[in-house]
């Protein structure tokens, strides 16, 4: 999904979707090194939650440069194209939420992996609004701006998962 996503959001010309890509990109390296964790114990599943809230922040940090790139070199964004993939990633993110609500609060590393499942939906549905907003004002802004608040939600969201790796860390 992160390839198809991220190729949509670049010939799209989408801050916006190439956020939510970036962030699935950065769920299907965190899910590999989740099932790694899971049968090494207490640190290294708190390990599998620090390198997720690390990841997050990357990916939320990246999209603040590229977005600010864009406010003074960027194009009209596509919002049928953003409005198709957009659709697209949350019926499989839909799947990846219904396959980890019950086991959201098993654990910190399955705790932090149900956090990025619920900011792929999210973005989604950002995604979404983006597009219907570009198409009715005819403006990148729409754009620009979900994306940048997307990025600053990642952001925020990979506060909280760090914060609870390095509590989980020292104990």
């Amino acid at each position: 999904m992160f390839g198809l996503q991220f190729s949509a959001g670049w010939f799209a010309h989408s801050t916006a979707l190439l956020a939510d890509a970036m962030d699935m990109l950065g769920d299907a390296l965190a899910y590999a090194f989740s099932l790694y964790a899971l049968a090494r114990g207490a640190r290294w599943l708190a390990k599998a939650s620090l390198f997720k809230g690390v990841l997050i922040s990357l990916f939320g940090i990246i999209i603040l440069i590229e977005a600010i790139y864009k406010s003074h070199y960027g194009s009209m964004p596509q919002p049928h194209l953003m409005t198709v993939f957009a659709f697209v990633g949350l019926c499989a993110n839909a799947i990846c939420v219904y396959l980890l609500v019950k086991f959201k609060n098993a654990d910190i590393n399955m705790r932090s992996t149900f956090i990025c499942a619920r900011n792929d939906i999210i973005g989604n549905f950002s995604v979404l609004l983006a597009a219907m907003l570009v198409a009715i004002f005819h403006s990148p802004w729409p754009d620009l701006i979900i994306g940048v608040l997307l990025a600053l939600w990642l952001l925020n969201s990979a506060a909280g998962v760090l914060k609870q790796s390095y509590q989980a860390l020292q104990t």
